[in-house]
């Protein structure tokens, strides 16, 4: 199960453009939080993929410049079921310039 996931840009200097924030103002680093439900793994991950969709061009903008734009995934750890994202999730990520961070929490 999929418990938080971000969008982080690192690397920038400078007030945050909407959408994203800061975690505090010493950071070097702007985030972008994004909801997740509590539901299913593939209704949290489509939910995902349109959120990602939704803002699209303020990652693409932050992403192509010097800046590091990374997915960050924390999922869960409930036994050995593992998390699979689909080919598609995986091409939008790529296509928005984002690298992908998993961090699993254990139960």
């Amino acid at each position: 199960m999929i418990t938080n996931a971000l969008i982080r840009i690192e690397g920038q200097d400078g007030p945050p453009s909407v959408p994203f924030g800061m975690p505090d103002p010493d950071s070097d680093f702007w985030v972008l939080e994004l909801p997740v439900p509590k539901k299913k793994e593939e209704s949290q991950i489509r939910s995902l993929a349109a959120l990602l969709k939704k803002h699209r061009k303020p990652i693409t903008r932050y992403a192509s410049k010097r800046g590091t734009a990374v997915l960050f995934i924390a999922v869960s750890s409930r036994g050995p079921k593992p998390v699979t994202f689909s080919s598609t999730f995986i091409r939008l990520i790529s296509d928005l310039g984002l690298s992908l961070e998993v961090y699993e929490e254990r139960a």
